[in-house]
């Protein structure tokens, strides 16, 4: 099911005993540049031929591309085995640096610059195709820096920080593409294969944290005239925005956010609107041990960050099935039993379909 190369050359085949790696696990979490750790020893014909940061390896699944990165670390152990960390390949925006510029134009455009910069700084095997940016394509805004920055961090600070969206890569024959998707857009996307207790459901554990939960934010813009541009003029004359189910549940919970690049109220308005929508409902964190049963069973889908899941669990939620979805994940390729996934979303209402388990039998 799983295959490992390390540019171009075959390094793991769990049906060749002679091309086998070790404590193989992929990390990928949403909006993340996603790890890959393994294990190799001496024996292995390629054994020689891993080089740090140079060496591109990716895993596929199902003949699927799960992973495409480079080699970050290497640590030798007592027998000389080398236990390599590779990082995804959204960190290859770490590499260029964003020059002081001035830029007015929309979230779309402004990201696609980006990119024609990143791209000039690199070679082929690190450049990127703008995707699908219409999650972030609402309104116009304007940058203007005095600093040098990694092009990485200026996207996440200027684009993703405020449209609440996150970054996501994808190949397509052979050509790398950056899309930016917001948390909702495919909640039609669920995946066959479900989790259910007492079949696939090894373990669950469940976090509800209020430290970060709003119910309402006060949306300012950039500085005009010696004042932050605010909304109000365009809203009634109320300088913030509720969201009235998170009232109802929560009260009146008011939350300062920055949107910058933004001069005119009515498209902070829409920006703040976007932001609410995209962001309210972040209150839980689910992390669930199942049995994948993609490998023995290829009818099923293989459970994928960005995919809405369903769980039928009458012992830990009030709902079943819950639709959640899966926001992170660790993959063991030696042992798919190993698989954990992590779901922070709730496609239905809010948290009070989740239950006690102390309180159910």
């Amino acid at each position: 099911m799983f295959r490992v190369y390390c540019n171009g050359k075959l390094l793991h085949d769990g049906n060749l005993e002679s091309l086998r790696i070790t404590n193989a696990k992929v990390e990928l979490e949403l909006g993340k540049t996603g790890l890959f750790n393994f294990t190799i020893y001496p024996d292995h014909p390629y054994y020689d031929e891993i080089y740090l940061m140079l060496s591109m390896v990716s895993v596929t699944r199902r003949g699927e591309p799960l992973f495409n990165g480079r080699v970050l670390k290497i640590t030798y152990g007592f027998h000389n085995e080398k236990i390599v960390s590779c990082e995804g390949e959204l960190a290859f925006l770490l590499d260029t640096i964003v020059e002081p510029l001035a830029y007015y134009g929309s979230f779309a455009e402004y990201l696609e610059y980006l990119l024609t910069i990143h791209n000039a700084q690199v070679d082929s095997t690190k450049q990127f195709k703008p995707g699908d940016f219409s999650a972030a394509d609402y309104y116009p805004f304007e940058v203007v820096t005095n600093s040098y920055v990694r092009t990485l961090d200026e996207i996440e600070e200027k684009i993703i920080g405020q449209s609440g969206c996150y970054l996501q890569t994808r190949t397509v024959d052979g050509v790398r593409y950056l899309d930016v998707l917001s948390y909702d857009v495919n909640t039609s996307n669920i995946s066959n294969q479900s989790i259910t207790y007492g079949k696939n459901l090894i373990d669950i554990q469940r976090e509800v944290d209020g430290s970060e939960v709003f119910s309402s934010i006060y949306p300012l813009g950039d500085e005009v005239d010696g004042a932050r541009v605010g909304i109000a003029s365009v809203n009634n004359w109320k300088s913030y925005i509720t969201n009235e189910e998170a009232v109802a549940k929560y009260g009146l919970i008011h939350k300062i956010v920055e949107f910058n690049g933004i001069k005119d109220p009515q498209q902070l308005k829409t920006a703040a609107q976007n932001f609410m929508r995209d962001n309210y409902l972040e209150l839980t964190s689910t992390e669930i041990a199942v049995a994948d049963i993609s490998p023995t069973d290829t009818s099923l889908d293989t459970f994928t960050p960005g995919q809405w899941v369903n769980v039928y669990s009458k012992h830990h939620f009030t709902e079943s099935p819950t639709t959640l979805l899966v926001r992170k994940m660790t993959i063991d390729i030696n042992n798919h039993k190993n698989t954990r996934i992590e779901v922070g979303r709730i496609k239905r209402g809010f948290t009070e379909n989740i239950a006690a388990a102390t309180n159910k039998q």
